[in-house]
């Protein structure tokens, strides 16, 4: 049998009226083939599951299952299989079930030889039609997969682009089969200058280069599904990190180590702040963009200055805590205690108090408030606490520096 043909099914309870069926017209000439008979409904499931037919021919009266509850069962499984009705019943409920239950076509005893015939070849189109669909689909479905890594490069690199539509990315997303496991983005530029013969390399050797330095952050990507890479414009990798725990600047330091260290290249690396939205990585992208552009040695970390002025902000928050600090700005307490120490020398809850002691002295000097009150204000309820970490921080007691 020839892949094209089409697997024909014949279903009724009467003998004779079933090799009617096959015998009315010349299924061979119509490039069709009957496969499997069965004279009840729970039968002809079996065969249907068993040999999956394109076409089905069923009776509609049948003892235990009637026609339409088989074909409701077929439509509904496969519902790519065309079910015609034949029934001896000119009824109307009937066909209005029939029509419901999604059924193609609907045909009268006694039998007519040209009506079969003509209905036939009418589902017959129908399948022929789907399955040339079907066909587009797959080999479609199939360069997508073997461009895969082309269109993922070009989709990440749309991320990164301003005035973003977020309803077309999440329908390539969709078409890509491409997911990201968290809401937070934070993206990273390596910017590479390499040297031929003294000289700086050309365009073309410098996109060759890059492209080699690609392949060579393959073997470190492989376990790290959130993290993604692609080139910008002007061939600098671009790294967008898609983690809840922040460890991009570990990750960095792996690249550094493993990969441009090797090859004979002067690089520079921009780092933005972590971002909440797909319609955001575009700024931090930007962020990024600026750091590699800013003067080295001169540059603030934008996100210590904003987790200083969060802090000073909210100094009567009695909750305020690493963790919530990491918990506002999408960091990990552990990174924001590290990056934290390694940017003001100082640890960050140790900075915390620093602030509220600084303000608890201002509001001494300034106002009649008692002690426990100005703890209060500055987010230490505890007055004991506050007495120790005050005079811990002066030298001096509440009372003493008052009098002061």
């Amino acid at each position: 049998m020839s892949s094209d043909t089409i697997r024909v099914l014949i279903v009724d309870d009467e003998y004779l009226v079933r090799n009617l069926l096959k015998k009315c017209i010349d299924w061979n000439s119509l490039g069709m083939e009957i496969i499997g008979e069965a004279a009840s409904g729970n039968e002809a499931i079996e065969l249907t599951d068993k040999y999956k037919p394109d076409l089905v021919f069923t009776d509609i009266c049948m003892a235990n299952m009637d026609g339409i509850q088989f074909a409701d069962y077929v439509i509904k499984k496969y519902p790519n299989i065309k079910v015609a009705v034949i029934s001896g019943y000119n009824d109307f409920k009937y066909a209005q079930r029939g029509i419901k239950a999604g059924i193609k076509d609907y045909i009268l005893k006694p039998i007519d030889d040209e009506i079969v015939k003509n209905t036939a070849l009418k589902l017959k189109g129908e399948i022929e039609k789907d399955r040339a669909v079907f066909s587009e689909y797959t080999s479609l479905k199939k360069q997508v997969i073997e461009n895969r890594p082309f269109f993922a490069e070009r989709f990440l690199n749309r991320l990164i682009q301003p005035d973003l539509d977020v309803e077309e990315i999440q329908r390539q997303m969709t078409y890509l089969d491409f997911n990201f496991g968290s809401d937070i983005f934070q993206v990273a530029l390596v910017d590479m200058k390499f040297t031929h013969r003294g000289d700086q390399a050309k365009d073309i050797e410098k996109e060759v280069y890059v492209s080699q330095a690609m392949d060579a952050l393959k073997p470190i990507l492989r376990d790290k599904r959130d993290i993604h890479i692609c080139f910008d414009m002007n061939y600098r990798i671009t790294i967008i990190d898609n983690r809840e725990d922040n460890i991009l600047e570990e990750f960095i330091e792996q690249i550094k180590e493993k990969i441009l260290n090797k090859f004979n290249v002067i690089y520079s690396i921009g780092l933005g702040t972590r971002k909440k939205g797909i319609e955001n990585i575009e700024k931090s992208y930007r962020e990024a963009l600026k750091a590699l552009e800013r003067p080295k040695g001169k540059k603030p970390n934008k996100l210590i200055d904003d987790i200083s002025k969060y802090m000073k902000q909210n100094l009567g928050d009695s909750e305020l805590s690493l963790t919530k600090i990491a918990k506002v700005f999408f960091i990990n307490p552990s990174y924001l205690s590290r990056i934290f120490k390694k940017e003001t020398g100082i640890n960050i809850m140790d900075y915390l108090t620093k602030l509220r002691i600084e303000e608890a002295l201002l509001l001494l000097k300034n106002t009649d408030l008692k002690a426990y009150e100005i703890g209060e204000k500055v987010g230490v309820p505890d007055s004991s606490y506050f007495s120790t970490c005050f005079k811990k921080y002066t030298g001096l007691s509440v009372s003493e520096y008052r009098k002061m």
